[in-house]
C-alpha cells in the first residue's frame, strides 16, 4: 500500500512539473488589468478592476462592444450562472453581487450574501452551485446557489490560486506568485491535485495570468497587461 501511494504521489508530482505549452489559434489585443473572464451567449465578459467596470468583448477581434459599470470597489471576477443573470464578487469585500441583465440591456445589481472570506476567482459549476478560490490562499471553494451554503473545500499545492474556470469535468486556474512563467493548471475537482500543467506559448509579457474561460474547444487567457489568447483546450 505504501508502494502505491508513493507511486501516486510521484506521477501526480510528475503532472505538476512536466510543463507542455498551448496550441495557440489567435492573438488578440487587450489592455487593463483584467481580473477575471466569463463565456456567456457568443461573447466573453471581463471584470476590470482599474476601471470599476464589466466588459462584454467580441471572443473573434478582442474589440469591446460594451462596458457596464461594476457595483464593487474592485470588480474581482465573474461568473454567469443563469440566463441574463451574473455573480460578481469584488478584492476588498465578502459580498456577492447578483447582476441581472434587463431588457434594456443595462444591469440591475443585488446583494446575494457573504462568503466565508474574501474570493480571488469564480466559476459555474451547476445552475445551483459555483467554485470561488480563496484569498491568497491554496484552496477551492464550492458554495451552492443562492443558499451560499459551503459545500465543498479543496486543498491545492499552487501558492495562490487565482481565477477560475470550469469545463465540466476540471477546474482551471493559474497562480498569482507565478509572475511572467504564464501558467496554466488543470485542477482535480475531487482532490484538488494538480493534474497537468501548461503554459501560454509565445514571448509577450504578462504580469500575471488572471482569466480564463472556455467556449467549446477553445480556450481563452488573459490577465494584468497580457493580450487575449485564445488556445486549443488540452484535453
Amino acid at each position: 500500500m505504501k508502494l502505491i501511494a508513493l507511486l501516486i504521489l510521484m506521477i501526480s508530482s510528475f503532472a505538476h512539473a512536466a510543463i507542455t505549452e498551448l496550441d495557440l489559434i489567435r492573438l488578440l489585443p487587450h489592455s487593463g488589468r483584467g481580473e477575471g473572464l466569463d463565456f456567456y451567449n457568443g461573447y466573453l465578459w471581463e471584470a476590470e478592476a482599474n476601471d470599476r467596470i464589466l466588459k462584454k468583448i467580441n471572443p473573434e477581434t478582442g474589440t469591446v462592444v460594451k462596458t457596464h459599470s461594476s457595483p464593487t470597489l474592485y470588480p474581482e471576477s465573474l461568473t454567469w450562472i443563469a440566463p441574463n443573470k451574473l455573480l460578481h464578487i469584488d478584492f476588498k469585500r465578502k459580498d456577492v453581487a447578483v447582476g441581472e441583465l434587463t431588457e434594456n440591456n443595462k444591469f440591475k445589481f443585488s446583494l446575494l450574501g457573504d462568503l466565508k472570506s474574501i474570493g480571488f476567482g469564480m466559476a459555474k459549476k451547476t445552475s445551483t452551485s459555483f467554485w470561488v478560490t480563496g484569498y491568497y490562499s491554496n484552496k477551492i471553494f464550492l458554495y451552492s446557489y443562492p443558499g451560499l451554503t459551503l459545500l465543498k473545500t479543496l486543498t491545492t499545492s499552487l501558492l495562490n490560486v487565482e481565477d477560475l474556470a470550469w469545463d465540466g469535468q476540471y477546474l482551471w486556474s493559474s497562480d498569482f506568485r507565478d509572475g511572467n512563467r504564464k501558467l496554466i493548471y488543470r485542477i482535480s475537482a475531487s482532490t484538488g491535485n494538480v493534474l497537468s500543467t501548461h503554459k501560454i506559448p509565445g514571448s509577450e509579457v504578462c504580469d500575471n495570468v488572471d482569466g480564463i474561460a472556455f467556449n467549446g474547444n477553445e480556450m481563452f487567457i488573459t490577465g494584468k497587461n497580457c493580450p487575449l489568447y485564445v488556445v486549443e483546450k488540452p484535453y
